[in-house]
C-alpha cells in the first residue's frame, strides 16, 4: 500500500483553450509562445488514523504581481466533507514493484485513472512546487519545499466519459515524477494582496495548511 508519495503529471496547455478557466484576478502565464504548463497532482501523507489523500487540476501556471505558481481546481480530498473549494472524494491506490495505479472518484463520479510505471528513481533533488490559490477574497501563495529524491515514469491517464475533466485542452505530456511526500517542507502560507473575487466558486489549494 503507498504510504507517502506525490505525483505530478505536467502537459503543455494551449492558452487560447482556457478562456473562463482562470478566475480574476489571476493571469495565466506562458511558458512557451502559446502555452502554459498545467497538469494534475495527487499525493497520500499522514500516519495511522490521519492518512489523508488529495487530488486536483493544475488547469495553468499563473501569475498575480510578482508571484508565480500553478493554480488548482477540482481539488478533492477523502475523509473529509465537501467545504469551500474541497470535495469529497474516494481514492485507491496500489504500489508493487514495477507499477504505480490510482483511482480518483467525487461526487458520484470518477474522476481519472492513473497508471504509473517508473523508470528512474531516487533521482537526488531540491526545489519547490509553488501554487497560488484564491481563498475568499485573498490570493495565497504557497511553496513544497522539496529535500527529497524524485522519480520519473511513463503514465497513461484515463477518464470516464462523465468526469469533469474530461473535456479539458491538455496539449503534449512532458513528464510524469514522483517523490516521497514525507520530506516535502510546508512553508505557511503567504497572503499575496486582497482582491474582491466576483466568483462564487472560489478555489484553495491543495494544501490543508491553506484551508484553515
Amino acid at each position: 500500500i503507498v504510504k507517502s508519495l506525490s505525483m505530478t503529471i505536467l502537459y503543455l496547455v494551449p492558452v487560447k483553450k482556457l478562456k473562463d478557466r482562470i478566475p480574476e484576478p489571476l493571469t495565466v502565464s506562458e511558458v512557451v509562445p502559446g502555452f502554459t504548463l498545467g497538469g494534475i497532482y495527487a499525493a497520500r501523507y499522514g500516519q495511522g488514523k490521519d492518512v489523508v489523500s488529495e487530488f486536483g487540476l493544475m488547469p495553468a501556471y499563473v501569475r498575480f504581481g510578482d508571484k508565480k505558481g500553478f493554480f488548482i481546481d477540482n481539488f478533492c480530498m477523502d475523509n473529509k466533507p465537501a467545504r469551500e473549494g474541497c470535495s469529497s472524494g474516494s481514492f485507491s491506490w496500489g504500489e508493487s514493484e514495477k507499477l504505480i495505479t490510482l483511482d480518483v472518484a467525487s461526487m458520484g463520479s470518477g474522476l481519472v485513472s492513473i497508471r504509473m510505471r517508473p523508470l528512474i528513481s531516487k533521482i537526488p533533488f531540491t526545489g519547490s512546487l509553488p501554487f497560488l490559490c484564491l481563498k475568499g477574497n485573498n490570493v495565497v501563495y504557497l511553496q513544497n519545499h522539496l529535500i527529497s529524491s524524485i522519480g520519473v515514469s511513463l503514465s497513461t491517464v484515463d477518464m470516464p466519459d462523465d468526469s469533469p475533466l474530461k473535456n479539458f485542452p491538455f496539449g503534449p505530456k512532458l513528464i510524469t515524477a514522483f517523490w516521497d511526500t514525507s520530506n516535502v517542507v510546508y512553508k505557511e502560507p503567504e497572503f499575496a494582496g486582497q482582491r474582491v473575487i466576483q466568483r462564487e466558486n472560489v478555489l484553495g489549494t491543495p494544501m490543508s495548511k491553506c484551508r484553515k
